[in-house]
């Protein structure tokens, strides 16, 4: 019973993704003041670092979709949809994912989902992580130049667009 429940609890690569995202909201508090949403909804937009690209203030991570046989807390697409459509439709534009959640199923139900949703690719905000291992091979993890060039390949064909923002 106990093997059950550690099985359901975050790994450290879930723990990982999740701190990235809080540091981000944490490191540009300081922008939360920024004017509100140009898309007609009360959400409010910050500048992203000194990147010049503005983003909803709140970020849906998209961790919690992918395969049930992987995690049994994961929504599959089907299930995503109404959370991602009620996001979108309240404003939200920035969305966060990474290479290794749910061995890319993640990426692929984002793509499809934000591709739905939004018009335009330059709609929203796209964001993505690399480092934890993708494949049994020594270059298929880390933040080796061959690695994060590959990886971003495989992200953009699971995501199914030409580049991401983050």
């Amino acid at each position: 019973m106990a093997e059950g429940v550690l099985r359901q609890l975050p790994t450290v690569q879930d723990v990982a993704g999740i701190t990235l995202v809080v540091l981000g909201v944490a490191l540009h508090g300081e922008n939360a003041a920024s004017a509100k949403a140009t898309r007609g909804h009360d959400v409010d937009y910050v500048r992203l670092g000194s990147a010049g690209v503005k983003v909803s203030w709140i970020c849906l991570g998209m961790m919690s979709y992918g395969s049930k046989a992987e995690r049994a807390w994961h929504l599959d697409e089907a299930a995503a949809e109404p959370i991602v459509k009620a996001a979108a439709d309240g404003g939200i534009t920035f969305f966060d994912t990474a290479d290794t959640y749910s061995g890319g199923v993640s990426e692929q139900i984002t793509g499809r989902l934000l591709g739905r949703l939004f018009d335009r690719r330059e709609d929203y905000v796209l964001a993505t992580k690399v480092y934890f291992p993708m494949g049994p091979d020594p270059n298929d993890r880390g933040l080796s130049r061959k690695h994060v060039l590959s990886a971003i390949d495989a992200s953009l064909r699971r995501l199914g667009t030409d580049y991401v923002d983050l």
